[in-house]
């Protein structure tokens, strides 16, 4: 007669037991007063993040972390999918949704000159992001956070003619975190470029284009020029780059003026990209200082 066999009892494992386990408090998020986002990401025939789980990552930076993880192991599974071909699609297409929730595109490795150059091409013909387009000429729309920052450079006409060569070769974007692809693109209206950001442990990619030149000499003389976002861009707005020379008194300023909104998933990203816009003011502005002195 064979033993009777003793049933095992399976405990709980404590490590996946969240359910019983209190839940960690997460520090309210910046609410964008111009959308309402579901608090769920989800991909049509994918599997949906709950608000729930959002919930347990108490830092914005870890959601946008696993974002542009996804997306770029995805885009690896595609290239070596060769023997599935479907597999491939199923893995480029949940890759390129994640990157559409983002907008930028989102890179585990900083490209290369030619995978940025690949980039800059595909956006040649891309429209603008934002129905606004021009707007910072005069005025920002309503419904669209307003950043204007300014610093004197210094006085007399030499400082003007020097911060006029800095606007011509982006030297506003001399800044360690990022880079402007590239400093020889010429500053006329329809130059498309490409901002590559270091953030998060992660690159992202993002296009925008020369709106308007501006030149103008009344009172005070002004020259720079405005570009906007294209839809490969993590925001969507418009932004001013001038320096001004008062004849009256001699004085040369550089002024930032720009109005952006967020693409989708506001409540997670939009805080973490507001900070960011605030550091590139303050880093565009010394970067200026340091070109025109």
């Amino acid at each position: 007669m064979k033993p009777q066999a003793v049933q095992k009892s399976k405990r709980p494992n404590p490590r996946l037991d969240l359910g019983e386990r209190p839940r960690p408090h997460t520090a309210s998020l910046e609410p964008s007063p111009f959308q309402n986002a579901d608090p769920s990401l989800s991909a049509k025939g994918g599997t949906s993040v709950s608000a729930q789980t959002l919930a347990l990552c108490n830092h914005r930076g870890l959601v946008l972390r696993a974002l542009g993880f996804l997306s770029v192991r995805l885009r690896g599974s595609e290239q070596q999918a060769d023997s599935t071909p479907a597999s491939a699609t199923v893995a480029n297409t949940i890759a390129t949704l994640l990157e559409v929730e983002c907008a930028a595109v989102l890179l585990f490795s900083k490209p290369s000159p030619q995978r940025i150059r690949e980039f800059v091409f595909s956006q040649e013909k891309e429209t603008f992001s934002y129905p606004d387009v021009g707007a910072s000429r005069v005025q920002a729309p309503s419904g669209y956070a307003v950043d204007h920052n300014r610093v004197q450079l210094g006085k007399g006409a030499d400082t003007f003619e020097r911060a006029k060569r800095a606007v011509n070769t982006w030297k506003m974007f001399d800044i360690p975190w990022l880079e402007l692809c590239w400093p020889d693109s010429l500053i006329e209206a329809g130059t498309t470029v490409a901002i590559l950001v270091w953030h998060l442990k992660f690159w992202s990619l993002n296009a925008c284009r020369i709106v308007y030149v501006m030149q103008e000499r009344n009172a005070t003389e002004t020259y720079g020029f405005a570009y906007g976002t294209l839809h490969q861009h993590g925001e969507m707005g418009e932004e001013r780059f001038t320096v001004e020379f008062n004849p009256t008194d001699q004085s040369v300023w550089y002024d930032i003026y720009a109005f952006s909104r967020p693409h989708l998933l506001p409540h997670l990203v939009y805080p973490f990209t507001r900070s960011l816009q605030k550091r590139f003011a303050r880093d565009s502005l010394q970067a200026m200082l340091r070109a025109a002195t």
